[in-house]
């Protein structure tokens, strides 16, 4: 009797032994399905919050300082797209870009504002740059188009402006004064070379020429266009 007891016993414990290691695998195996389970759930985290930073959509976007002032200002308008660069609150004393359909435009401003420089950049019809001084006074304009390249100087109030060009069909010089009144025009092109001298109305009223056969001509002219006095070389 006393040998069945201790039997029994010994089973019992056998048979605790072996539950417990079960249990010690089942929990081993749990231990590593939750650490699946979150790391599973870190991955899907990332590849959601990744998603949402690729495809965030705005049609603006300010950059502020900690007491909340402005220094960048990104954009979309119906025809274009801009991108202003602050210098301080309110005022843009840095850059502006703006970007077209057919080409964009960067504008250089100084302290007060003034653009200072500009360039317009145009797919069809060339390129632009311009150089303006203080309080927009004076100005320089370099262009770049299909039909060739010119400079174009202004003075303060429009007085005075030079003008220089070279094209398919040569090149000219032209001088004026205030307000566009007066001008003198210099000209070579297929034809020769000639000289062109206009009172401040816009009318010409002395020529000199010099054709591509070496023929020299000088020609003056009254208001109505008419030729009163030449003196030519045959």
């Amino acid at each position: 009797m006393t040998e069945e007891i201790e039997d029994r016993f010994e089973n019992l414990e056998m048979e605790l032994a072996k539950t417990k290691a079960e249990l010690s695998k089942v929990n081993h195996r749990n231990l590593w399905l939750l650490g699946g389970a979150v790391l599973m759930a870190g991955l899907l985290a990332f590849v959601w919050a990744s998603a949402v930073h690729q495809n965030i959509r705005a049609n603006q976007f300010m950059l502020l300082d900690d007491k909340g002032r402005m220094f960048a200002w990104l954009l979309r308008h119906k025809d274009n797209t801009t991108l202003h660069l602050y210098g301080r609150e309110g005022l843009i004393t840095g850059a502006q870009l703006d970007a077209y359909k057919d080409g964009a435009t960067l504008h250089l401003c100084d302290e007060l504002g003034f653009k200072r420089s500009a360039w317009l950049a145009a797919d069809k019809d060339g390129s632009i740059l311009r150089l303006s001084g203080e309080k927009d006074k004076g100005a320089a304009w370099l262009a770049v188009d299909k039909d060739g390249t010119s400079l174009n100087l202004s003075g303060e109030k429009s007085k005075g402006a030079a003008w220089l060009a070279v094209d398919k069909d040569g090149s000219s010089l032209r001088l004026s004064g205030e307000k566009s009144k007066g001008a003198a025009w210099l000209a070579v092109d297929e034809y020769g070379a000639s000289l062109k001298l206009y009172d401040e109305k816009g009318k010409l009223r002395a020529l000199l020429n010099v054709s591509k056969d070496g023929e020299p001509g000088l020609y003056f002219l009254d208001e109505k266009g008419k030729i009163v006095k030449s003196l030519t070389i045959p």
